[in-house]
C-alpha cells in the first residue's frame, strides 16, 4: 500500500496506464509539426467571426442517415448550446423513419466482429 493525497492506495492504482503495445505505436504515422499558435488564433478568429444565423447547421439540419439516404421527413427543433441559447437546428426523426432506424439497428450484423487479426 502507498500512501498519497491523504488516501492509502493500492500499488496496482499507482500504475501508468499503456494504451498499445511498443510494435503497434511504432506502426503509427509519426507526428506531423503544426504551427499551435497560428492554429489556435485561426480557430479564434473563426469563432469569433462566425455569426451563428448564417451558418449551414441552421439552413441544413442535423438528421438521421440510414444507408445513405437522409432521414429528413420530422419536425425541425432548435438545439441548443449549454447556456439554453439556440445555436442551430435538428431534425426529428418522423415515425416511420425511427421505425426504419429501430429495425435497422435490431438486425445490423457487421461482416466482420473479430478484428484482432487485421489490427496486428
Amino acid at each position: 500500500m502507498l500512501k498519497g493525497r491523504g488516501h492509502t492506495l493500492p500499488r496496482l492504482a499507482t500504475r501508468a496506464f499503456h494504451f498499445a503495445s511498443p510494435s503497434y505505436h511504432a506502426s503509427l504515422l509519426p507526428a506531423v509539426a503544426a504551427n499551435r499558435a497560428a492554429l489556435r488564433d485561426a480557430a479564434i478568429f473563426a469563432l469569433d467571426n462566425t455569426n451563428p444565423t448564417l451558418t449551414t447547421w441552421h439552413w441544413e439540419p442535423v438528421c438521421s442517415m440510414l444507408n445513405g439516404k437522409l432521414l429528413d421527413g420530422g419536425a425541425k427543433t432548435d438545439t441548443r448550446d449549454a447556456f439554453g441559447a439556440a445555436n442551430g437546428a435538428q431534425l426529428l426523426a418522423s415515425k416511420s423513419e425511427l421505425a426504419l432506424l429501430t429495425e435497422h439497428v435490431t438486425t445490423f450484423a457487421p461482416p466482420r466482429q473479430d478484428l484482432r487479426e487485421p489490427v496486428r
